[in-house]
């Protein structure tokens, strides 16, 4: 009987340690210098405590090689099963713990994520805290698992959808993708392509009754970014499309600015 009793016992969490976990549940990976600026940590070192406090209770896991080391790349963490144990164990005690199982599953994997995938989450996780630097409590960022719930947005989910607490005719709501230098162009052109007609098959209107959201895109490189916009203003003059409503940026840009200016109207040349 007493086993029984203790088995279902929620284990102990503090409030940090919740966070911890649900940012790396919601970016898949994480470093300890964004789990600084999450918690607000004058010192790194503060951070890499609470860090080591949940590798050693078999929560999280680290990804950090000898090469690694070599190179000057930062560790990453990831949820493992007991982390994510912990995480249904509490979700009822916060509004702003939102699991989805599908998430939930592929997070198992994670232990044999691919380079590439985890450098993708670990970017998303600083594009989030750099719009949030420069935005400050005007946006909420809502992350890739969050989305996951909502079968009417393009398909693979966007990166991201970032709210507007005032929204206005310049400043609306809108999805966010992340488009790095190593992926072959044609895939970037694929995308832009798919969010464009997303906009003219008018399912989000349909399913919100509101109008579709901006798209604004983050570019690994200034390189990349003007290849973007290249294509897009010759994608929109070949279709005919009226106007865009697409916005970009790249990635120094966004972590250097010291304003919210820092993205680029994508428009035809006799606009």
């Amino acid at each position: 009987m007493s086993k029984s009793v203790s088995s279902k016992k929620k284990t102990a969490v503090s409030y940090q340690q919740l966070l911890i976990l649900y940012r790396i549940y919601c970016f898949r990976f994480v470093t300890t210098s964004q789990i600084q600026q999450v918690l607000n940590k004058k010192q790194i070192q503060q951070s890499q405590q609470r860090l080591n406090l949940l590798l050693k209770r078999g929560w999280i896991a680290r990804n950090f090689s000898s090469q690694d080391r070599l190179t000057g790349q930062y560790a990453s963490y990831y949820l493992l099963p007991a982390g994510i144990k912990v995480l249904k164990q509490n979700k009822d005690k916060s509004k702003n713990i939102i699991l989805n199982e599908n998430v939930l599953h592929n997070i198992y994997k994670d232990k044999t994520a691919s380079k590439r995938f985890i450098n993708h989450c670990l970017v998303l996780g600083d594009i989030d805290l750099n719009l949030k630097r420069l935005f400050k409590d005007k946006i909420t960022y809502y992350d890739k698992s969050y989305l996951a719930d909502f079968d009417y947005l393009p398909k693979p989910t966007p990166d991201g959808y970032i709210a507007q607490k005032r929204r206005t005719n310049l400043s609306k709501d809108y999805f966010l993708e992340y488009f790095e230098e190593s992926v072959p162009f044609f895939v970037h052109q694929k995308r832009i392509k798919q969010y464009i007609q997303y906009k003219q098959e008018g399912d989000w209107e349909e399913s919100t009754d509101d109008e579709v959201p901006q798209n604004r895109f983050v570019a690994e490189t200034e390189k990349l970014q003007k290849k973007i916009i290249k294509y897009t203003i010759n994608y929109l003059e070949e279709y005919y499309y009226k106007k865009s409503s697409i916005f970009i940026t790249n990635l120094e840009l966004l972590k250097t600015s010291e304003d919210a200016k820092v993205w680029y109207l994508v428009h035809k040349q006799d606009d």
